[in-house]
């Protein structure tokens, strides 16, 4: 008579974003999601009280407006995990 013992089920681990190491002991782990307008969706990597400045800055935008989750945002903007923000080219007015 023989005994097998039962594989104990273990549950997957919740997904977070992962600490990545940067010059100057910055460590990423917040990831945004961005679009310009007519493009597709693009997640980037940003260090803590990463600013919309900073994002346009990484992603060579630096001259489109932004909105983040819908609403108006300057260039000082802090932005938070998970954010979405939308990127345009600034239109001249009259």
């Amino acid at each position: 008579m023989s005994l097998k013992k039962k594989k104990a089920k273990r549950s997957k681990p919740k997904k977070r974003a992962k600490t990545i190491p940067q010059r100057g002991g910055e460590e990423v782990f917040m990831k945004v999601d961005y679009k310009v307008l007519g493009g597709r969706v693009t997640e980037v990597d940003l260090p803590t009280r990463a600013t919309v400045g900073t994002l346009k800055s990484k992603a060579n935008l630096s001259k489109h407006t932004a909105s983040v989750n819908g609403e108006p945002a300057d260039d000082n903007y802090e932005l938070r995990d998970g954010d979405y923000v939308t990127l345009s080219e600034a239109v001249k007015g009259a």
